[in-house]
């Protein structure tokens, strides 16, 4: 948090989307309170730097501060209009189109299909997880605006011994697939050149690996682009 933290000193027009989730929720693991409790006091004790609202906020008012999205369960001692960040905690791991209702009635969409467990070459995971980043994409366009969108690019495939996909660099960026002996372009350059991009529009959050590759890639420097004017 200190480097997010760095950065608003050099650039406070910005804000930054904290997602925190915690993974230990394994049956006799310890109680939700406990992890809850912990992220609330280290917020606390920087808490003129942080937007916590259970409810969407202007981008005007988070700049300079970091936004919590809480992907994690609340202290159920506390009253729903107190808990802090935004409540995700009902997201659904590995799907590739849902929707969620927070209970401040905040409506996220959301694209997150990252895992093929599957042996399955790299064009066809490619050409998979286009499809899902489109549809959300699309959706977003036509939304109302005051309803979030988050969708993923990144993804995982299976290891090298079980098939070809591996690599998350692969699968952003690209790589020679030894199934169909040539090179496959990742989902950075394939979001980019096969999505119908409008000049002005509305895509939500585009969450990416690498997203400075290709390096021939404007696909950031486009999504900006969108926003102006």
């Amino acid at each position: 948090m200190n480097e997010v933290f760095d950065l608003f000193k050099q650039n406070p027009s910005e804000t930054v989307l904290i997602s925190i989730n915690n993974d230990n929720v394994a049956e006799g693991k310890e109680n939700p309170t406990i992890f809850y409790k912990a992220i609330k006091r280290h917020i606390d004790e920087h808490a003129d730097q942080w937007i916590t609202s259970p409810t969407t906020v202007t981008l005007g008012e988070a700049r300079g501060k970091a936004v919590l999205i809480r992907r994690y369960q609340a202290d159920p001692a506390i009253p729903v209009s107190e808990r802090i960040g935004l409540d995700l905690s009902g997201w659904l791991n590995n799907n590739p189109d849902f929707t969620l209702i927070t209970p401040t009635n905040t409506v996220v969409h959301l694209q997150d299909k990252w895992q093929y467990s599957d042996v399955i070459p790299l064009a066809s995971l490619i050409s998979s997880k286009f499809s899902y980043v489109s549809n959300l994409l699309k959706k977003a366009q036509e939304s109302p605006e005051h309803e979030w969108h988050v969708n993923f690019m990144s993804a995982v495939g299976d290891p090298v011994e079980k098939g070809e996909v591996a690599e998350s660099h692969w699968i952003a960026v690209g790589a020679h697939s030894h199934v169909i002996g040539k090179f496959v372009q990742g989902m950075n350059p394939t979001v980019r050149r096969g999505f119908e991009w409008q000049t002005k529009g509305r895509y939500g959050i585009i969450a990416m690996d690498y997203p400075e590759l290709p390096k021939d890639s404007d696909l950031v420097a486009l999504l900006v682009g969108t926003n102006l004017g």
